[in-house]
């Protein structure tokens, strides 16, 4: 009987291979090692979530104020693409529009324009506002050089970027969103685009109706923050802690001889005291 279980446990070793028992090996380690450091994982798991927590609660609130347009394709009263390319001169000899470039991509090029960043930062002193603007971590300006005279210019339109968001959603509306600490400056900022895009506009003479875009939702001052976002830092914190423990563990066993690997192994044989042993 007891050649019969060697005989099995031999061929189902060589049925296996070596290289799945090393990969079993393995992960039985890491499960091990990982279970025996659990105390020590809770805690700093832990610690590092309510860590992320306080520091997402001390930072400062962003809001977020967007309008919604219809965009020329959706509206009836807007002409043919044939029509959008005679107004904008794609008809005409060496002309560089593009095929397929429809009335809500040249929007969108208005839109992010520097002539409207510019008319943002000058109508709302925007080089002010974000000098001021409290932060977690600011570090003091040098007092010397070009730093000394504030924010440059290409900082001050590389944020006016970063906190703009104007895109065309699935339905094939237009959507502008600006973020800022101050919730009713926000709705202002959209509005002002909206205003500088109706002036754009009629510059340009590019529409029958003298318009580029509906205006379907106007902005509004909202009332909910959109960062920072609490509860998924926390998680994220708490989720990178672990990770980042596991992937110790799994270098530390790399790296380890297998005489290294021994008292992780029979840790707890150990603890639970010596073994029966089984009678051949």
């Amino acid at each position: 009987m007891h050649a019969d279980r060697t005989s099995n446990t031999t061929n189902a070793f060589y049925e296996k291979g070596p290289s799945m028992i090393d990969e079993e090996i393995r992960l039985r380690d890491l499960i091990r090692a990982l279970w025996w450091e659990k105390r020590w994982l809770t805690v700093t798991t832990l610690l590092v979530m309510v860590s992320t927590a306080g520091i997402s609660l001390a930072m400062p609130k962003v809001y977020r104020a967007t309008a919604v347009l219809v965009p020329p394709e959706v509206d009836q009263a807007w002409p043919t693409t044939d029509g959008l390319k005679t107004r904008f001169g794609a008809a005409s000899v060496g002309s560089t529009m593009k095929p397929s470039t429809t009335a809500t991509d040249v929007i969108i090029g208005i839109l992010k324009s520097r002539r409207i960043a510019l008319a943002l930062i000058e109508k709302f002193n925007l080089r002010k506002v974000y000098d001021e603007e409290p932060a977690l971590i600011k570090l003091p300006r040098i007092p010397w050089g070009d730093d000394a005279e504030g924010t440059k210019l290409t900082e001050l339109l590389k944020k006016v970027e970063n906190r703009s968001d104007i895109r065309a959603s699935k339905e094939g509306l237009l959507t502008i969103s600006i973020e800022d600490q101050d919730p009713k400056r926000a709705a202002e900022m959209v509005q002002f685009c909206l205003d500088e895009l109706s002036q754009v506009n009629i510059e340009l003479q590019t529409t029958y109706n003298q318009y580029l875009a509906r205006v379907l939702d106007p902005p509004i001052i909202p009332d909910k923050k959109v960062k920072p976002r609490v509860g998924i830092n926390t998680l994220l914190g708490g989720m990178g802690t672990v990770f980042l423990w596991s992937l110790g563990v799994i270098i530390r066993l790399s790296l380890a001889e297998p005489k290294q690997l021994a008292p992780i192994t029979t840790r707890q044989e150990v603890t639970h005291g010596p073994q029966p042993v089984v009678p051949p």
